[in-house]
């Protein structure tokens, strides 16, 4: 991982917490496999609230990595999304269209 010193940060307008991961490093992986509220709703195109309630309900895994600090597995929304895909055989006709 490479360290930003203090003045480079100031520079660059980066934050205390905000270190820069190359593709080399082994934690750059996990920090990818992990996302915020927002960005697992940003994948899943709904708020963020959704993906709190989704969390509560037990539907995606939550890591609590501290008292207010929760994250996401991207692995957890990718199968989210597979389980909700439905796949219809294109000559199948739905309930619907047998009815017309």
């Amino acid at each position: 991982m490479t360290k930003i010193y203090s003045s480079e940060r100031k520079r660059k307008g980066q934050t205390r917490c905000e270190q820069k991961l190359t593709v080399e490093d082994p934690a750059f992986e996990l920090v990818n496999a992990l996302l915020t509220k927002k960005e697992a709703a940003a994948i899943l195109r709904t708020c963020a609230a959704t993906i709190y309630r989704l969390g509560v309900r037990g539907e995606i895994d939550v890591v609590r990595l501290g008292t207010r600090l929760v994250r996401y597995r991207r692995a957890d929304i990718e199968r989210l999304i597979a389980q909700a895909t439905c796949h219809q055989a294109p000559d199948t006709k739905s309930p619907n269209q047998e009815a017309l």
